[in-house]
């Protein structure tokens, strides 16, 4: 398991586990993040509820969480 992209670390706080990253984590991390980022988006691109703020904006600041 790649601890960047764990949603639900078994730590305290629910923090990053620092200790078991490897460098060969964030190469696969980005693409992951790049990937949910991408569904975040077509999410709002394919909602066909009138375009407001939030479900634009909001939808679209908080899109591609993981990335920041």
């Amino acid at each position: 398991m790649n601890p960047l992209v764990d949603l639900n670390p078994n730590t305290p706080l629910q923090t990053v586990p620092f200790h078991l990253i490897q460098n060969e984590h964030y190469l696969s991390a980005f693409d992951k993040g790049i990937e949910w980022a991408e569904k975040d988006i077509n999410t709002i691109i394919l909602n066909t509820q009138v375009p407001n703020f939030e479900n634009t904006i909001e939808a679209l600041e908080n899109s591609g969480e993981l990335l920041d």
